[in-house]
């Protein structure tokens, strides 16, 4: 099924109340950022009392790292509802972590020692929340966890898969597997112009060197460097993956 072609744009262009109901959906963003004291240091404090246990709270969380939080937005039913979110959420953090800052950058800000890296504390000791960190920090290292940023979730409102459906899938093909097609198919072609995407949107070349040693990296002062012709640490072959696979 051949959804991601000429044939859809067509019929997405002729066809108003299917084209209309293409740009509804549900949306949800995350975004991580490190919490960092004025002079750009990682802040050593604990997660701020105010937001409560991170198991209790759906908003407002944290990441690998005490010091790493983590915004989480309600499903929204458009892009414009779920930035007035997270922009909510981010005012929230921002006026309840005192002198402290939120670091900007995917890439990490100045880190103490490896040892000296807080990972995230809960309820109890043996948490499956605090295993399962404890866990990532022994196979990858702590640092490399603290590389931070947005996921974005997504998926098609029911009202424009339901009409599509009608309007182009074949006979013979039940709906939910009409559905799961159309999914993968969109994954394959975002992967496909991944690159495009973080070459437009990626920021984050420059690291400090307390962060990671890269061979190719060009010096840009005394404490940090930078990657020449990469625009995104977090989505290079220096960043963030599993391994073994």
């Amino acid at each position: 099924m051949e959804l991601l072609n000429k044939q859809l744009l067509h019929l997405l262009e002729k066809d108003v109340a299917l084209s209309k109901a293409f740009f509804k959906g549900n949306f949800g963003l995350e975004k991580e950022n490190l919490r960092v004291d004025r002079n750009g240091h990682l802040a050593l404090t604990p997660h701020p009392a105010i937001f409560g246990p991170k198991e209790d709270n759906c908003n407002i969380k944290t990441d690998f790292s005490e010091s790493q939080v983590e915004m989480i937005t309600p499903v929204c039913g458009s892009v414009n509802e779920v930035y007035d979110a997270l922009h909510n959420l981010n005012n929230i953090v921002n006026n309840e972590i005192g002198e402290e800052l939120l670091w900007p950058s995917s890439n990490p800000a100045i880190l103490p020692p490896e040892k000296d890296i807080p990972i995230a504390v809960y309820k109890t000791k043996d948490s499956e929340h605090r295993v399962y960190r404890e866990h990532l920090a022994k196979e990858y290292g702590k640092k490399i966890q603290l590389l931070s940023g947005i996921h974005y979730n997504f998926s098609f409102a029911e009202d424009f898969l339901k009409q599509l459906y009608e309007k182009s899938a074949p006979e013979d093909t039940t709906y939910h597997t009409f559905k799961n097609q159309l999914y993968m198919q969109v994954a394959s072609y975002f992967m496909k112009k991944r690159w495009l995407l973080v070459y437009l949107t990626g920021a984050s070349p420059v690291f400090e060197n307390d962060f990671t040693a890269i061979s190719n990296a060009r010096p840009l002062n005394q404490n940090s460097s930078y990657l020449p012709t990469g625009m995104s640490l977090r989505n290079s072959a220096h960043g963030y993956k599993t391994v073994n696979l």
